[in-house]
């Protein structure tokens, strides 16, 4: 999973280093042309994530894939500067580097996703490596998930919640407004850099330290734009419980997800300084923040009235904890805050 990450976001970042290496120039891109290659990317690891884990620990394991991020930026500004640094040492080549460049990432990734297919497990029910009592101790541990676990049966009325929940909208215009930034940062991110005055080839050594500040920063900060995505990102495979809900969500999320990063290159315009784009970074983590704080009180809101409820319900049937209900249909349901 977590070289799943790395490759998926050093294929983003692949195009930052591009437009250094003289991809604009090659193929004719204007400013506006260039801002939509940067508009694609997934999230389904989320299921998976809820599927292996407790909802206590998600959180952290999220955090992990984002933190590879920030080694994806350390290795592909190595890997971009030692693509560069040799083809402008053999100017005889007259491949471009660039080129070069994708077909290395993008080799990698495929290469990869093929291994995943045939080695990732989806749960631990078809995890080969644990043999019948590690299988039933890692399906145990999920039991205060509340979650059910294997069932892939699609269920309407799982759907229907889904699209009537508040909290699937506000998590989709949180991705659609915390991501709009992020979206033009990592496809300018060099350009940013190499307006200060930097040439290529230093451009990609000034991005590597970025990468370790970000693995740092997951870790010793709060409320920033990243560390609010994890904590989003885990509530759906922690808070949405019910296989077609979470898939609906999920689904959601997603849409989300490439909206924020489809629209952030377009506002990246007005080079060299893009004041314009700063200015709308500010308001977008902004209206971000205001979807986080309506979502945490949304749970802790709907947390106290089931509290207030328990006393009066039965104890919980044995065995109801796998069963494939969503948040709404188990009384028994905590959301994580």
């Amino acid at each position: 999973m977590c070289g799943l990450y790395l490759l998926q976001y050093l294929d983003k970042t692949t195009l930052s280093y591009a437009s250094s290496m003289g991809i604009v120039a090659d193929a004719g891109l204007s400013a506006g042309q260039y801002s939509w290659t940067g508009s694609v990317f997934y999230i389904g690891f989320v299921l998976i994530t809820s599927k292996w884990y407790r909802g206590s620990e998600q959180a952290f394991r999220t955090g992990i894939w984002f933190c590879f991020n920030g080694v994806a930026q350390i290795v592909g500004g190595a890997l971009a500067y030692g693509v560069s640094r040799g083809f402008s040492e053999n100017s005889h080549i007259s491949f471009s580097a660039w080129k070069a460049l994708f077909l290395i990432t993008g080799l990698a990734t495929s290469l990869y996703g093929v291994a995943l297919y045939f080695f990732l497990p989806e749960s631990p029910i078809s995890a080969p490596w644990l043999n019948e009592d590690e299988r039933h101790v890692a399906i145990e541990r999920l039991r205060g998930n509340q979650q059910g676990v294997g069932s892939k049966v699609f269920k309407w009325y799982q759907l229907r919640e889904a699209f009537t929940d508040i909290r699937t909208y506000l998590i989709f215009f949180f991705l659609v407004t915390v991501d709009i930034p992020c979206g033009g940062i990592t496809v300018f991110f060099t350009q940013l850099i190499g307006g200060m005055g930097f040439d290529a080839n230093t451009t990609f050594l000034i991005t590597m330290p970025a990468g370790v500040v970000q693995i740092i920063g997951y870790y010793i900060t709060i409320g920033n734009s990243a560390t609010a995505t994890i904590l989003v990102l885990s509530t759906i495979s922690s808070n949405a419980a019910g296989y077609t809900k979470k898939t609906t969500v999920n689904a959601v999320a997603l849409v989300g997800y490439c909206i924020g990063f489809l629209i952030g290159p377009q506002t990246f315009r007005d080079g060299p300084g893009y004041t314009n784009a700063k200015i709308n970074i500010v308001a977008q983590w902004f209206a971000a923040l205001c979807c986080c704080l309506g979502l945490h009180f949304v749970n802790k809101r709907e947390n106290a009235r089931r509290e207030k409820l328990a006393a009066s319900l039965p104890p919980q049937p044995t065995g109801q904890e796998f069963l494939d209900l969503t948040d709404m249909e188990n009384p028994y349901f905590r959301y994580s805050l």
